[in-house]
């Protein structure tokens, strides 16, 4: 409530659950600033990146089925990545491509080792804190919720193990795993694991101290602007449906609410430049 008073923030809803119960389950300050209506516990939030453990998911329960292998190069089975390109030089400003050195496989998307640029997104998902809950109960159980078991024990725990020990940020399939609690925000214990959005939401489950928590706010890159009048660029806008079926089985019915104001500036994107020798960007990239 200190940062709505600040203005630091428009408004949160905030989650903690222990033991398979939720403890707390609290919202603050407002959804739609400008008009000061309250922010409530079942407010639906645009998740952003959050949505990569989902996905992550899906592409599980197909491997449990047989319909792909987490080895299979991604153009196998989606004809429309054969001929990509990767990134060569990262840079704060500017992203020069390049030939990859080998078919990108499906393990490489939810380990973040693919190598292709990251680019503006185009839609997304959105979630309410109960609902990801749900998810994350989910995953915490090994695979059950609400005694239905919806992928095996042994897929939680192949997404949640480290896939990425050479590189200094610790990724499994689809959910950033802590290796060393030091200096951690939640001083979280090894093993955690969780995702977070560009919109400052979070959410993360520690199986050592049977802990889940959700956080979500909803500012442009988490959060480096205070709300003010100068930077309130306006409201996301409305879903123009009701949300269909999440990876727990649970049909999602809710009344579709404003999210919060977006109360920080556009980000401005690296540019993505020809690959050495090339004087104009490949189709589809320009």
């Amino acid at each position: 409530k200190s940062f709505v008073d600040q203005g630091t923030i428009a408004g949160a809803v905030t989650l903690a659950a222990r033991h398979g119960v939720v403890a707390s389950l609290e919202a603050v300050g407002y959804q739609d600033l400008e008009n000061k209506r309250p922010m409530r516990t079942d407010s639906i939030f645009e998740i952003m990146s959050m949505t990569k453990p989902v996905t992550a998911a899906g592409t599980m329960l197909l491997m449990e089925e047989g319909r792909l292998a987490l080895s299979d190069p991604v153009e196998k089975h989606l004809p429309e990545f054969r001929g990509l390109w990767v990134i060569d030089s990262p840079g704060e400003k500017e992203r020069r491509l390049k030939r990859p050195s080998r078919a990108i496989t499906i393990r490489d998307l939810p380990t973040h080792t693919s190598g292709m640029p990251e680019l503006p997104p185009e839609g997304g998902m959105y979630s309410t804190a109960s609902d990801l809950y749900a998810f994350y109960q989910m995953m915490a159980n090994g695979g059950t919720y609400n005694k239905r078991r919806v992928f095996s024990r042994g897929s939680v725990e192949l997404m949640t193990a480290v896939h990425t020990a050479e590189l200094k940020q610790s990724w499994g399939l689809g959910w950033s795993v802590v290796r060393d609690p030091a200096g951690t925000l939640q001083l979280e214990s090894a093993g955690t694991f969780g995702h977070g959005g560009a919109f400052g939401t979070y959410g993360w489950i520690d199986p050592r101290k049977d802990l889940i928590g959700v956080l979500l706010i909803q500012r442009w890159g988490g959060g480096d602007c205070r709300v003010g009048k100068s930077d309130r660029r306006g409201r996301l806008s409305y879903l123009p449906r009701t949300i269909g079926t999440n990876i727990t089985g649970m049909t999602l019915r809710r009344r579709i609410l404003p999210s919060a104001v977006l109360s920080t500036t556009i980000r401005s994107w690296p540019k993505i430049v020809p690959p050495t020798g090339a004087t104009s960007l490949p189709p589809g990239l320009s």
